[in-house]
């Protein structure tokens, strides 16, 4: 027979334990008043707390449940039932229960603060606007709830009325880290960088330990090109939190930026042992300048999406086979302006056969143009979705029964991977943006050429690999160049002596490579490496290496970015663009090549850095690609040693350049078509994508 408890004294003393922070004790005397009196509320009650804050929220929603049962109106017992089914992340019951609430209490300002969280969570964003009107009108100093407001106009991208929201939270509250951090990043959405800065630089003064304003200040730093305070602020990151995901790659490419080569090989070594881990290091772009594999960059991929851009639970393509007299393709990108990306798509956009296809431009990015105009006539539709959120954007794209969604941006900046998560398309691409695999299941296929990715590496991307002619690289054979004349010495060269040069970004310098161009500097007397001007720290650091290797810092000359026209202009005053590795130059290779400059590379193994590989061969000069460092240094000096042979090699490419496959705009057109015309086809069968070549 069970022994009788004085119920007042256990209840006292499970109480007093339980305000104490002792939960185990306190659990233990609550379970043994329910043991003998199991309806008792009060203690049902306080157990549901406890197990609340032991973060047992299953089993604090029974409790509360069972409380619920026996005074289903009952204030208290419903707000709680609300905030624990927050928890639990069930939204929808959690409403149910502030709703309820409201109903005993039409003014109670928790109950409407509550409702409003929920909403918010729900992205019911109007009602959660009237529930905190409610409270708001209660209660004015309400700093959460002025502050939560903000957060739910910034949701339906109202930033001006909710960086005053904001605001007006600090107001009433000064030290109130979470409200400045938000204020910082509406006022990134209203580019006012600057002041953005300021109010991260204020959340962290409060709380020194914010890992998520540390990390978006480094982020913005990063944006405006301020390397050095990036790199100073990721730092910062690691040293409070070191397994922040990303940072320590973001560190390692805004390190890159600068030209700081400080532990470099640890930072690599590092970096590719925790990605084989499938750590949360690095961002697939980022680790292109790692020196890896093909089958490392896929895992680093794969790791990335599972955790950004997952699969949709449930995808808005259904298996439709769509009927259409022309098969519709949409390019997707925020690209549609004076980029790389239109820079070099331009012309095919505008020989797109428009009698068999369909083409659709969405771009998620509002920056317009002369390269937008262009863009704009090249289209049969032109789409800005920049104010529409991923999943409305795929919503279009299935309205729409797009045939085929072509992904421009891979994982590199503002790209939005997350469209295609969603599976609106039955066709869905990956083309251009990424020198890699995507590492997404919902990805189909990629565009590459035989150069690019090898038979043997098929299996090292989550795609059907698709093989175009020649160069998987489109670019406009109608670019300008500038009638515009240079001396030397306006240009900073000297009058006399060999000018080596590389155009590409800071970021691709790498230290081995940087090596290599100072035993050429050197070996050929009077010689020089023409640079293009970037980051104040990335010179000053160059410099300061190039002396270390004891060649004298005057010997690089950076170039000043000017108009692309002219850019290209200047390239005729150099005699040898030298590739860089594990990125080759891409956009730069086609416009060197271009104006008439040959470019050296050294291919390796990854898709980044075969690229200036692909475009040397359909341009006609595989004689300019090497396959070891070796080989590329002495074929450098060779070539800067040897004038006949470099001229020969120069009029070889004046002579070809116009006829050759890599600026035949018509060649490439067609070659994309069949490839959409294979794709569409197969999947009108309904069969499974498969590797194949045009």
């Amino acid at each position: 027979m069970t022994q009788k408890i004085d119920l007042a004294a256990v209840k006292k003393q499970a109480l007093a334990l339980h305000q104490q922070g002792h939960l185990i004790q306190a659990e233990q005397g609550y379970k043994s008043i329910l043991v003998h009196h199991p309806q008792e509320l009060t203690v049902l009650h306080l157990l549901g707390i406890l197990y609340q804050q032991q973060a047992k929220f299953g089993l604090a929603l029974t409790q509360i449940g069972q409380v619920l049962a026996s005074k289903p109106n009952a204030l208290d017992v419903l707000l709680l039932a609300g905030i624990i089914s927050g928890q639990l992340e069930h939204h929808t019951e959690a409403l149910s229960y502030f709703d309820q609430a409201i109903v005993q209490q039409p003014n109670d300002i928790a109950s409407h603060y509550n409702r409003a969280i929920a909403c918010h969570k729900l992205q019911l964003y109007q009602q959660a606007l009237i529930s905190l009107e409610v409270v708001i009108q209660q209660q004015a100093n309400h700093a959460d709830a002025l502050n939560l407001r903000g957060t739910v106009l910034a949701a339906i991208k109202s930033y001006q009325q909710a960086l005053s929201s904001y605001q007006q939270a600090i107001a009433v509250k000064t030290d109130y880290p979470v409200a400045l951090y938000h204020c910082a990043i509406v006022l990134e959405q209203l580019k006012r960088p600057q002041e953005a800065i300021s109010y991260y630089q204020q959340a962290i003064a409060l709380k020194p330990n914010y890992s998520k304003a540390i990390s978006n200040l480094a982020s913005l730093y990063m944006g405006l090109q301020q390397y050095s305070q990036s790199v100073e602020t990721y730092t910062q990151l690691l040293a409070v939190e070191p397994d922040y995901p990303y940072a320590a790659g973001k560190l390692f490419y805004a390190q890159a930026y600068c030209c700081d080569w400080r532990n470099y090989q640890q930072s690599v070594d590092t970096l590719v042992a925790a990605v084989r881990q499938q750590h949360k290091v690095i961002t697939p772009f980022d680790f292109l300048n790692v020196t890896s594999t093909v089958d490392d960059e896929k895992i680093c991929a794969e790791t990335y999406v599972k955790d950004r851009y997952p699969v949709a639970l449930k995808p808005l393509w259904q298996g439709e086979r769509y009927q259409h007299k022309k098969i519709k393709v949409a390019y997707i990108s925020a690209d549609f302006y004076n980029h790389a990306t239109s820079i070099l798509m331009i012309e095919m956009f505008e020989q797109h056969d428009t009698s068999r296809f369909e083409f659709v431009a969405i771009a998620f990015n509002s920056k317009d143009d002369d390269m937008t105009k262009r863009i704009k006539t090249a289209f049969d539709t032109y789409i800005d979705v920049s104010e529409k959120s991923d999943f409305e954007i795929a919503e279009l794209i299935r309205s729409m029964e797009i045939d085929i969604a072509v992904d421009l941006k891979g994982h590199t900046t503002d790209a939005r991977l997350g469209i295609f998560a969603h599976r609106p398309a039955p066709i869905q691409v990956n083309y251009l943006g990424q020198a890699s695999t995507l590492g997404a299941p919902y990805i189909d296929y990629i565009l590459v050429d035989k150069h690019l990715v090898p038979p043997e590496s098929q299996q090292d991307y989550t795609e059907k690999v698709v093989y175009l002619p020649d160069t998987y690289l489109v670019c406009d054979s109608k670019r300008p160049i500038s009638s515009q004349t240079f001396t030397r010495t306006v240009l900073g060269l000297p009058e006399t002596g060999f000018v080596f040069c590389c155009f590409n970004n800071s970021y691709k310098i790498s230290p081995f490579m940087f090596n290599i161009w100072m035993r050429l500097l050197q070996q050929v007397p009077d010689s020089v490496l023409w640079l293009i001007e970037g980051h104040p720290a990335a010179c000053q650091n160059l410099r300061n290496e190039a002396l270390k290797r004891g060649v004298s810092p005057e010997r690089l000359v950076f170039a000043p970015k000017v108009a692309s026209s002219v850019h290209l202009a200047r390239h005729r005053h150099a005699d040898l663009f030298l590739d860089t590795l594990p990125v080759n130059a891409h956009t730069t290779t086609s416009d060197a090549l271009w104006a008439g400059l040959p470019v050296l590379t050294c291919m390796g193994q990854t898709f980044a850095s075969r690229v200036a590989g692909s475009l040397l061969s359909a341009v006609g000069l595989p004689e300019l690609i090497t396959h070891a460092l070796e080989d590329y240094e002495a074929m450098a000096l060779t070539l800067a040693t040897s004038p006949v042979l470099l001229a020969s090699i120069k009029y070889k490419l004046q002579q070809q350049r116009d006829s050759s496959a890599l600026f035949d705009i018509t060649r490439a057109r067609l070659g994309f078509e069949s490839a959409y015309e294979v794709m569409w086809q197969r999947y009108q069968q309904g069969l499974y994508p498969i590797h194949f070549t045009v």
